[in-house]
């Protein structure tokens, strides 16, 4: 139950303080975000002709700039969401509705640091489990590359390097799905008590259209990146069937944590 607030306003935590009031220290789901962002600013130092900008209709270029639409088109959707304020609405303004205004938007975020702290305790446990799997199967796969390419070690190692890229991008795309959920959630409850269906409607496709466009702008980025790296080590044509054959570990590493 909810203590009536005092003066008419509530005085618990907001909305927006939710997110402040978490557990300091390095943990799993943190891991996964920073390590494609560091795989991607480390990528921009391999680009083609070296520290050169591709052409804007090259291959490079129309990769790249797919990517950061598709990013950013994911961020205006985010943006879009963020601007519903929190607030329960009430078609008929009277004291008596205001008072069950302030009372409903107090549940809703009462409801809402619940579902905050779940997905956390979720995703940090989920995530632990993934990261322990991902580094136990990278050493089989090590070994059954190498061992399968006549102990060509750097074959193996690239393969296995693929395979964690690909396990962290799909890991990080799954936090972001998660986070913009519960973001978006209270934001569609909201939106339901308007008339109508096209605003609730319109906010639940925007949190999905954040994690789609989300996942296709990073994933698509982390791979390109990848493949640039492995051409270090593999620059002649003649060469980029070893790469290709490397890069299948990508897919590989998402798929494995799609089964989670």
């Amino acid at each position: 139950s909810i203590a009536p607030p005092t003066q008419g306003v509530y005085n618990g935590p907001s909305f927006e303080e939710v997110g402040t009031r978490r557990s300091r220290g390095i943990s799993s789901s943190k891991i996964v975000i920073v390590v494609p962002i560091l795989v991607i600013i480390a990528g921009f130092f391999m680009m083609p002709s070296y520290h050169q900008m591709p052409g804007l209709f090259s291959a490079s270029g129309v990769i790249i700039g797919s990517s950061f639409i598709a990013l950013s088109w994911a961020f205006l959707q985010f943006l879009i969401i963020a601007r519903i304020p929190v607030q329960s609405y009430s078609p008929t303004e009277s004291a008596t509705s205001d008072s069950q205004q302030i009372l409903q938007t107090a549940r809703l975020n009462e409801i809402y640091e619940a579902i905050y702290e779940g997905a956390e305790s979720f995703l940090k446990a989920e995530y632990t489990v993934c990261l322990y799997f991902i580094l136990l199967f990278s050493v089989v796969i090590m070994v059954l590359v190498t061992w399968g390419t006549d102990m060509d070690f750097v074959r193996g190692l690239f393969t296995t390097l693929s395979f964690l890229f690909g396990a962290l991008t799909s890991m990080a795309s799954g936090y972001f799905g998660m986070k913009i959920a519960v973001f978006s959630n209270v934001r569609t409850t909201i939106s339901a008590q308007k008339p109508g269906w096209t605003a609730c409607f319109n906010t639940a496709f925007r949190a999905g259209a954040v994690m789609g466009f989300a996942l296709v702008g990073l994933g698509m980025l982390m791979l390109y990146i990848t493949m640039i790296a492995f051409r270090v080590h593999y620059p002649n044509p003649e060469q980029w069937f070893y790469l290709t054959e490397c890069l299948t570990g990508y897919g590989l590493g998402g798929s494995c944590i799609a089964m989670f």
